[in-house]
């Protein structure tokens, strides 16, 4: 096979790999500074019994889209609560 027709395939295919892996890091980058720019949203009380919240951590769930707190209350309730 000819090296010119090889590359005239190899090349528009690497571009487009290229840019579909380029494309992906700067929306899981801009997604990553949405959840940063939201991490004030806080959950108040345990939804279970009405507890103080002892801790918490915020992040991005990328599998389903939103994000979500995992808490811990002052009784020991341990729960994951999405953020609206």
């Amino acid at each position: 096979m000819d090296v010119n027709i090889l590359l005239a395939f190899l090349i528009p295919a690497i571009a487009i790999i290229g840019i579909g892996i380029i494309t992906g890091i700067v929306v899981s980058r801009y997604l990553k500074d949405k959840a940063e720019e939201r991490k004030h949203q806080r959950v108040e009380v345990c939804p279970k019994c009405g507890g103080k919240i002892k801790k918490q951590k915020v992040s991005f769930n990328e599998d389903m889209g939103f994000e979500v707190a995992e808490i811990v209350c002052e009784n020991g309730h341990e729960e994951t609560v999405i953020l609206k």
